[in-house]
């Protein structure tokens, strides 16, 4: 079982490493930092989670902060947003807010995409879709790193 190493971080992947630093979301980042994965990401992807942790956190919530530093660092690639027309190709596949996710993961031409929405990408329509990477939650990333 091969390792993916070029990653397409979901918004909620973002949130959970800049709301807590030990966890398995933060974990992956440090990797990316160190050169063993590439983060990839699109600038709608960071709105979204810079959004969601400005809507659940202070001004000047560590957090956030956290969240600044982790997307400047070396390893973390900003890929183009897909456009609509792209992202509408996956609405066979995955629920509306999600389209731009998956076509994203395709831009990046990611090996995996890390998500921890279990709902809508780790549905049985994204699982029997024929899709180009894998869906990972950042535990399973980590647990198939340790494994390898």
């Amino acid at each position: 079982m091969t390792v993916p190493h070029r990653l397409f971080l979901d918004a909620n992947v973002w949130f959970a490493a800049a709301a807590s630093s030990t966890g398995a979301s933060a974990m992956l980042l440090v990797l990316c930092q160190e050169g063993q994965s590439n983060a990839t990401a699109t600038r709608r992807i960071l709105q979204e989670a810079e959004q969601n942790l400005r809507a659940k956190a202070k001004p000047r919530d560590a957090a956030l902060v956290r969240f600044y530093r982790l997307i400047v660092v070396p390893g973390v690639e900003v890929v183009p947003t897909p456009s609509r027309e792209v992202a509408a190709n996956y609405t066979a596949i995955v629920h509306a807010k999600d389209t731009h996710v998956l076509a994203g993961a395709d831009i990046a031409k990611a090996d995996a995409l890390i998500a921890l929405d279990r709902k809508h990408f780790f549905a049985a329509s994204v699982r029997q879709a024929k899709l180009p990477f894998e869906i990972l939650t950042p535990g399973m990333f980590l647990r198939r790193l340790l494994a390898g």
